[in-house]
């Protein structure tokens, strides 16, 4: 017989692409599927993109870097 296991928080940081917010919201599903409770972060350009149902998700100050 083997112990549960406790749950683990995992952060998952997102550009605000649909290329970057898509593929952090499938694993932050995965994840949940598996017991754990992801924490998505990603900057304001995400939440066009967002379809977080059920994922924590948290909104950050960021944006591209400039000068080269």
């Amino acid at each position: 017989m083997t112990a549960a296991r406790p749950y683990v928080t995992i952060a998952l940081a997102s550009g605000g692409t649909g290329g970057h917010v898509f593929p952090a919201e499938a694993l932050a599903r995965a994840l949940m599927a598996r017991g754990h409770r992801p924490v998505l972060f990603s900057d304001r350009r995400g939440d066009a993109f967002a379809k977080t149902d059920g994922i924590d998700r948290r909104g950050i100050p960021a944006g591209p870097l400039h000068g080269g």
